[in-house]
């Protein structure tokens, strides 16, 4: 997998054993780029994420992350974790559930014969609509940014088809230590990174493969 920028002239490998950093110290080039991400990389903004050599749409494909404490999950995400739920629950906790769809519709029953006027409902509980009732989603509560980046992640490998993550300004999150613990994991995972930052002033991982567009625009290669 590749993505290409037009500032670049070659394009930057995304490699599930590296990750990809790509340092933009020009400030209009930096929100630039930004903004096009954030608005998912529109024909003609200059950024093309590919594999196999052809391009890739970026929704769907590649998630990005411009800040890590407010992250996100899809409702077709949401969707594919009810639908394991309720597997789960069918498969694995039998006598709890068939004593939790009879309870409701007990329930109903008893009201519809009580209240002052008559109603229908369903007569098989879908364990979906309950989860959604009760806004059943990923806890990413956890106070360690790196664990919670972690479970982030990993979610979103499991129930979607994201090929490619994008992070934004990740270095002056993390310390030094938990970058390498972080990275590591990303490639146990096997999960393809690109971080996106404003300045190099930061101390590289080995796992690091590093791009620099200074402010006079200049192109660096520090390490593959």
């Amino acid at each position: 997998m590749m993505v290409s920028f037009d500032f670049l002239t070659e394009p930057i490998e995304l490699s599930p054993d590296k990750v990809s950093s790509l340092y933009i110290e020009n400030q209009k080039l930096y929100r630039n780029t930004v903004l096009n991400l954030l608005s998912e990389c529109p024909k003609n903004c200059g950024i093309v994420f590919s594999e196999n050599c052809e391009p890739l749409k970026f929704r769907g494909n590649i998630s990005f992350v411009p800040n890590l404490y407010s992250l996100d999950f899809s409702s077709s995400l949401i969707k594919k974790m009810y639908e394991d739920f309720t597997v789960y629950a069918c498969n694995y906790m039998i006598e709890q559930t068939a004593a939790l769809k009879a309870d409701v519709l007990n329930f109903l029953e008893k009201l519809n014969e009580n209240f002052d006027c008559d109603f229908i409902f369903k007569e098989e509980l879908d364990l979906a609509d309950l989860f959604k009732i009760q806004c059943l989603k990923p806890n990413l509560e956890n106070e360690d940014l790196p664990e919670k980046m972690l479970e982030y992640v990993k979610f979103m490998k499991k129930y979607t088809s994201v090929k490619c993550f994008v992070f934004l300004n990740l270095h002056s999150y993390f310390t030094f230590e938990e970058l390498e613990l972080f990275f590591n994991e990303l490639v146990y995972q096997n999960v393809s990174v690109l971080l996106i930052e404003s300045k190099k002033c930061f101390e590289n991982s080995h796992r690091e493969a590093v791009y620099i567009v200074d402010s006079d625009l200049c192109e660096i290669v520090e390490k593959q």
